[in-house]
């Protein structure tokens, strides 16, 4: 079953993060907590026996999983309303929270294929040996593309600094987070025709909160075959 102790929360940090040892749909979580000044600590999924005791616990049966407040929230999209709530990053107005809600969901669909990447790169390699998976680089630039587009006339039109409003919600952060993987996996130049995306990133990546996650060890690097493997190997697939 694995060390299912090593499961316990830390009683040192305001929250417990519960996920594989990469970013997956674990790395919005983290930007948050870290924007918001959560303190939080992960138990890392690094066994069937962990992952399989953890889904026979919790009601939905996945992972990532965030206790905190006596809770155990799971679902990311669920898991980012309640932290945004929590830090009164929502927005200030029934509008600007609807507007950041909405953001935020176009994020996730602009995250789905940085997901995929690293399983992407195992499936490239074992087909033929090219662990830059190619097809799959071509297919991150065209959605980051569309995606940027959007972000950038939403910026620009709202014209304060900020994507919605005129503060600091969690809009800004998962569009931030979102920006920074994408030039991780397809480098800077990506972001040359959005200077508004740019500016928000760099605001949003010169918060201390966020600057000082970013140089911890629970920033996790780009994803890579090792990690894809690993994934597989717990939730049993191949």
């Amino acid at each position: 079953m694995g060390n299912i102790s090593s499961l316990a929360p830390d009683a040192h940090t305001d929250a417990t993060l519960y996920y594989f040892r990469g970013r997956g749909k674990a790395d919005q979580v983290r930007w948050l907590l870290a924007a918001a000044g959560i303190s939080f600590s992960q138990r890392d999924v690094d066994s069937v026996g962990k992952f399989r005791f953890l889904a026979s616990e919790l009601a939905f049966g996945k992972v990532p999983m965030l206790q905190i407040d006596g809770r155990e929230v799971v679902e990311s999209q669920a898991i980012l309303r309640y932290i945004a709530r929590r830090a009164n990053l929502c927005g200030n107005t029934d509008t600007e929270v609807v507007l950041a809600d909405q953001i935020v969901e176009s994020v996730r669909d602009a995250v789905n294929p940085l997901l995929m990447a690293p399983f992407e790169r195992k499936k490239s390699f074992a087909a033929t040996g090219d662990k830059c998976a190619p097809e799959h680089v071509a297919k991150m630039k065209e959605t980051f593309a569309k995606f940027a587009e959007r972000f950038e006339k939403v910026y620009q039109t709202n014209d304060t600094g900020f994507i919605v409003g005129d503060a600091l919600t969690y809009a800004d952060i998962m569009v931030a987070h979102c920006l920074t993987w994408y030039v991780e996996e397809c480098g800077p130049a990506i972001l040359d025709p959005f200077p508004g995306l740019l500016d928000l990133q760099n605001n949003v990546i010169s918060i201390p909160n966020i600057k000082r996650f970013i140089r911890s060890t629970l920033y996790f690097p780009v994803g890579d075959i090792a990690y894809a493997e690993e994934v597989f190997s717990i939730l049993g697939l191949k």
